[in-house]
């Protein structure tokens, strides 16, 4: 049998890619009952989202994840409030994501649990141990770097950097 064929039609293509995937997915049992889980608990879940069994979400009924998604290891979605994924977003070791935080001009302070909801874009890359606050919308196309420590809007195609992150250049297909 020549492979070949499989190339030429999209549709066998689709298929070959999708029997690749599950053999896949039943090498690691472990990642298949993770995908399952959290694909059933989200809000909205789209296909071929690739979870790691060490990853957490809290509250998964306020999180909604696109289209081909992938979290690696230690992930947290912290989601006291609605936390929305565009598609293609990547997510590295350690990164993290809230949707809580509280007044410190109360006293005391945990009386009042402030909830922010965050929206991020499509094709939005997270490095080792970025963090996102409570309340920040981050643009399509952005690039998080590693450890940065995300606490305001970032705009499309900004590539940010740092604690507090700061715009440190745009990715060259994305206008500022």
């Amino acid at each position: 049998m020549k492979w070949g064929i499989f190339y030429r039609n999209k549709e066998m293509y689709g298929m070959a890619k999708k029997i690749q995937r599950l053999i896949f997915m039943f090498q690691r049992p472990r990642k298949l009952l993770f995908t399952l889980y959290y694909a059933v608990r989200l809000k909205y879940c789209g296909r071929e989202v690739d979870f790691e069994p060490t990853m957490v979400i809290r509250n998964p009924g306020n999180v909604s994840i696109g289209y081909k998604c992938s979290f690696s290891n230690f992930v947290i979605l912290d989601a006291h409030a609605p936390i929305t994924i565009g598609d293609h977003c990547m997510f590295a070791n350690g990164v993290t994501v809230a949707t809580a935080t509280h007044d410190y001009l109360r006293k005391p302070m945990n009386s009042v649990c402030l909830l922010k909801p965050v929206v991020i874009g499509n094709d939005v890359w997270f490095g080792i141990g970025a963090t996102v606050l409570a309340g920040v919308t981050i643009g399509d196309g952005a690039v998080i770097g590693a450890h940065a420590l995300v606490t305001k809007d970032i705009p499309c195609g900004a590539i940010v950097v740092g604690t507090p992150a700061k715009i440190l250049k745009y990715r060259p297909d994305f206008s500022k």
